[in-house]
């Protein structure tokens, strides 16, 4: 009997672990992909276009009728995604005196309060940001200058917000079957 309750255990954690792989597989080879790959193009289109406006603005007094709203497009889409993206990274803007000045499961606590607000705002923007995509597109609304539906645009607040929630639940999730604390989704420091 012992060993048949032992053998069941071996194989729940098999198999926990076998579907721990696939998460973090998907994690890293979809959703991190997308958040790098948007903001990369993101800021390398933004780059060269507000630099080739610049140049016909100065050089051939042109300016195309596009000009103002593709790069306040691409800023919208690189904001929401690098948001995510820093969320992954642990490299958001914090003010952390009274954080540095906790030790041990205090902080940890500390943190996970935080972060479980956060992931509680974020899921909550996502629902209102695809309410908001979904007005967008039903009312077919687009853009003065480039004629698409303004739903593209909004479209980027729903994605990054799900995308962050999401980044904020893992932590919550590696924070509770690990000992130490993780600020960030840097697999290399689990223990």
């Amino acid at each position: 009997m012992a060993n048949t309750v032992i053998t069941v255990e071996k194989t729940k954690m098999s198999i926990l672990n076998k579907v721990g792989h696939y998460f973090k597989w998907i994690d890293k080879w979809v959703f991190e992909a997308a958040e790098k790959f948007v903001v990369a193009f993101g800021l390398l289109a933004l780059s060269i276009i507000v630099c080739a406006i610049v140049v016909t603005r100065y050089f051939f007094d042109y300016s195309p009728d596009w000009s103002d709203e593709l790069p306040r497009f691409l800023l919208v889409w690189i904001t929401f995604f690098g948001m995510s993206y820093c969320v992954r990274k642990g490299e958001h803007v914090v003010i952390d005196v009274l954080f540095n000045k906790l030790n041990g499961k205090i902080k940890k606590t500390f943190y996970m309060l935080i972060v479980g607000i956060c992931f509680l705002f974020f899921v909550y923007m996502t629902y209102i940001g695809y309410q908001m995509t979904v007005r967008f597109f039903t009312s077919s609304q687009t853009s003065v200058a480039l004629g698409i539906s303004m739903g593209y645009m909004y479209l980027a607040v729903p994605l990054g917000c799900f995308l962050t929630a999401k980044n904020y639940l893992h932590i919550i999730i590696r924070n509770i079957v690990n000992a130490q604390l993780h600020t960030d989704l840097d697999e290399r420091r689990d223990s």
